[in-house]
């Protein structure tokens, strides 16, 4: 084979690779691999008709090993810097959310009586309380990092729905009448409500999901009497059982417009009689095993 058909295979290899490299970054990836199928027939059929033709033969080894290797080699660069891409938007899609969740949060904490404490200690009690459910044997396969992740992250919309009760009602410095009391307890579908409105224009949200789950049930009962929907057991999703024993918790030990704080002795006897009525026995169990850490986050954040 002469040397100037060396040159040319040299420079052939050299052009195509460039030529490969900027079509993978430039193209989709259904035009580029046709380009390399192609390429490959090319380099394995012209040996032969150089041969018959001309009685020039050369080796498609090198050509085709170059080739490949430069495919091997750009296409893991691409895939490397699109997955590099995609976790970069992943993130940035993951901290929108956040910063949407703690916006609703902040329009339904304006509207309401109760404090920015309190939104700051419910999730903290949430998460205590999940974490330590996590270690148990039963919530194995309901449990994981994600799913924590989610539910604190929604645990301050679990009154989003009180942006839709008048002012009359949800300032009221007293007790309430029945006829208010209905209304007021309409707030926790009007939450539901709000945020399956907010998922479809949004499209899926896992974090949204678990919010619509807390703000629709976190007022339903073990034995099936609370409300709006008088779900019963473990037909109340674990999220809004975690939520109600963390609400009630530090709506009683704290003063409020319409009442005077409980104290702690009482709220706890309180508490464990609502095992197996009020609360899922389950959650009220992991609530007295880590009794410390929520009297902790009770004392250490302020109104």
């Amino acid at each position: 084979m002469p040397i100037w058909f060396e040159l040319l295979e040299m420079s052939i290899i050299f052009i195509f690779g460039t030529l490969l490299s900027i079509l993978i970054f430039k193209k989709g990836a259904s035009f580029y691999n046709f380009f390399v199928i192609s390429l490959l027939s090319f380099l394995i059929i012209s040996p032969a008709i150089l041969l018959y033709n001309f009685q020039i033969y050369f080796s498609p080894f090198l050509s085709v090993v170059s080739l490949l290797t430069v495919y091997i080699v750009v296409s893991a660069l691409k895939y490397y810097t699109t997955e590099k891409h995609l976790v970069s938007v992943l993130n940035s899609i993951s901290k929108a959310n956040l910063s949407i969740i703690d916006s609703m949060a902040t329009v339904a904490e304006l509207r309401d009586s109760e404090t920015g404490g309190h939104i700051i200690r419910t999730r903290l009690y949430v998460k205590a309380l999940i974490e330590h459910l996590q270690t148990k044997q039963k919530y194995k396969d309901q449990i994981n990092d994600d799913y924590i992740k989610f539910l604190c992250a929604a645990a301050p919309l679990h009154d989003i729905g009180k942006v839709g009760i008048p002012d009359h009602i949800l300032l009221k410095p007293g007790k309430l009448t029945e006829d208010e009391f209905v209304i007021m307890r309409t707030h926790a579908a009007l939450g539901g409500d709000i945020l399956r409105q907010t998922i479809q224009k949004v499209g899926p949200n896992p974090y949204l999901k678990i919010a619509i789950e807390i703000a629709n049930y976190h007022h339903e009962k073990w034995d099936g009497k609370g409300y709006p929907l008088g779900l019963k057991g473990e037909a109340i999703p674990l999220s809004a059982r975690v939520m109600a024993i963390a609400d009630v918790f530090d709506a009683l030990i704290n003063k409020r417009i319409y009442k005077k704080a409980v104290s702690l002795d009482d709220t706890f006897d309180y508490i464990k009689q609502g095992a197996g009525t009020h609360f899922d026995p389950n959650v009220v169990e992991a609530f007295f095993e880590i009794k410390k850490d929520l009297l902790y986050i009770a004392k250490t954040i302020d109104d």
